[in-house]
This record gives structure tokens, sequence and C-alpha cells, in this order.
């Protein structure tokens, strides 16, 4: 599940890391979920140039922006099968990691995406990492403040409609 607001410029790169992916886990068996958050660009039509052509792909519009939350709500809500993976339009966690995230899920009710290891946040490359990290070091040098980010990039869960106990913004 995609939520997605002012996507345009990032679907076609996305689907291009989600393919492979998609090619392993099989489209018949992948529903491809995007929830407009009322986005003011061309989104509902690229996605459409970029994902209609899935079998499983699904677009669900809200009339104006909501938030990521209300997006990812609408998501689960409208969601086909049990195990839900939500990320980002750009599919910042790298896509391959989902075959072990669904694996997860036959063990575990939730599975969190992360670019953390041995407790540093690493992106794909090391231009973002070190601006990633002076930031941080920015932050805590003017603030005191540890900014620590909340986002994981890629969320997982055994899904039922009923259940909103879990926090997914």
């Amino acid at each position: 599940m995609i939520p997605a607001f002012n996507e345009a410029a990032r679907l076609a790169a996305g689907f291009d890391r989600l393919r492979p992916t998609l090619e392993i886990i099989g489209t018949d068996r992948t529903e491809i979920l995007m929830v407009d958050d009322g986005s003011t660009d061309t989104t509902m039509r690229v996605a459409h140039q970029v994902y209609g052509h899935l079998e499983h792909f699904r677009l669900v519009q809200h009339p104006h922006n909501m938030g990521k939350g209300a997006a990812v709500r609408t998501g689960l809500t409208h969601a086909r099968f049990a195990k839900v993976i939500v990320a980002d339009a750009d599919m910042s966690i790298r896509p391959e990691h989902f075959v072990n995230i669904l694996d997860a899920l036959d063990r575990a009710p939730m599975a969190p995406g992360t670019r953390a290891r041995d407790g540093k946040i690493l992106y794909e490359t090391m231009t973002r990492s070190l601006s990633g990290t002076a930031f941080h070091l920015l932050v805590h040098h003017y603030t005191s403040w540890r900014c620590v980010t909340r986002s994981a990039g890629a969320r997982a869960s055994n899904w039922r409609p009923d259940d909103y106990s879990r926090t997914w913004e």
C-alpha cells in the first residue's frame, strides 16, 4: 500500500525499484493499492501510467489532503489481502527486503522496516547518509535535542480491517 501526496515525480523511479521484487513475489498474488491524499499535481494520472498495467492495481483518492496517517488508514481499510506492506512512493526502503518482511509476517504480527544498521541510519548513497548525519548533529548542537526519526519508510502487518489498535503514522 502506497500513501501518496504530490508524488508524480517519484512514482516511475519507485516502480523501477519495485519491479524486480514484484517479479519474485508474483503480480498475480500482489495488490498494489495507492491512496492519493488529495494531490494537486499529476499523481493520479502518473500512477495510472506507471502501475495501471498491473492486474491488481487500485487507486483510492482523498478529496483533499488529510495527512499520511489518514491515507494509511484509508489504504488499510481497502486492502484485500491480510499481509500489508506500507511503503513510500519512492520505495526508499529497498523493495527486495519485502520478500523477507512478508516471510517475517508468518511468525510475527508486525514487521517494521528500517534504514538503521548497528545503531546508525544508512541511506542508499553516502551523500544522503552524510547529509542526514550532518542535519542531526546541527539539531543536537543548537537545541541539545537528540533528533531521531520515527519514519521507517516501510511497515508491514498481518492486517484485520477491524483492528485500528496499531500505530502506523
